[in-house]
């Protein structure tokens, strides 16, 4: 026979449990990150406040601090003033490459369209295939037509095969003649990943969707009068990921996810606003 004692005990025990639960996922939150911004990075709560994440970047003797505050300045959403625009600027030639990586997120986020001819450079001439694939990245963000040669020389020449894939996502923005033929031979490219982008990028340039098959799109573009007719609107992509259990838990712990976003300078160059884009399969 259960008595009163029993069902008391049982109670108990739920709650007991639930209390375990939520001091564990409390406790996980944190170990893995107390995130207080939002975006590609992650990375954990132990950040400068703003006027020491200034003296972090300017400390020449110790590149982790100089990168721990990039990453955090890139993601801060007022930090886009002069005095931060010129230490990312500066920090872009930096001997530590994660710190290169670094100041070429701070310019993907708060740079201006023109910063895209300096990136370009990075994108060419970095040693680094983290950096290369980092400015490849910021150029999705930045819209110039000054970046095109250099997205165009990446995208067939570079020996990462996702510095190449980045570069043809980023030349999706550029509703140029000359830039079909580029995307079309990189249809063939041996990494699928490549030639996923450049399939990407001429479906938004063009509004219309061949597959792989390069000889149809070549047949299509040397034809076509005015192939940017139905162009989409281009929008670059962003981290995106579902929520970890215990975000379940703690509502207040969200995904760092960042929505997509159109190239800053696009539509200012551009004479008409295109199509919203579709989701593609």
């Amino acid at each position: 026979m259960t008595g009163p004692s029993s069902t008391g005990q049982g109670g108990h025990g739920v709650c007991g449990l639930l209390a375990s639960l939520l001091l564990l996922a409390v406790q996980l939150a944190c170990t893995t990150g107390c995130r207080t911004v939002t975006g590609e990075f992650a990375f954990d709560a132990d950040v400068p406040e703003p006027v020491e994440a200034l003296a972090w970047a300017r400390d020449k003797y110790d590149p982790d601090r100089r990168r721990t505050a990039l990453k955090w300045l890139a993601h801060a959403p007022w930090a886009s003033a002069d005095v931060y625009i010129s230490i990312y600027e500066s920090l872009v030639e930096d001997p530590d490459p994660t710190v290169r990586a670094a100041a070429l997120l701070a310019l993907g986020r708060h740079g201006r369209p023109d910063h895209a001819v300096l990136v370009g450079l990075r994108l060419e001439l970095d040693p680094s295939d983290m950096v290369r694939l980092q400015a490849a990245r910021t150029l999705q963000r930045l819209h110039h037509e000054e970046a095109i040669a250099s997205l165009q020389r990446a995208m067939q020449g570079d020996r990462d095969s996702w510095v190449r894939a980045e570069a043809a996502k980023a030349l999706g923005q550029y509703p140029k003649r000359e830039v079909l033929p580029t995307l079309v031979r990189a249809l063939d490219d041996e990494k699928l990943e490549v030639a996923a982008g450049a399939r990407r990028s001429l479906v938004s340039l063009t509004g219309r969707d061949f597959g792989y098959g390069t000889e149809e799109w070549q047949s299509w573009t040397e034809a076509a009068d005015t192939p940017f007719a139905e162009q989409h609107l281009y929008l670059y992509q962003t981290f995106q990921r579902g929520r970890f259990w215990y975000e379940y838990i703690l509502p207040f712990f969200a995904p760092p996810n960042e929505s997509p976003g159109i190239p800053r300078g696009l539509l200012q160059a551009s004479g008409e606003e295109p199509q919203e884009q579709p989701e593609q399969s």
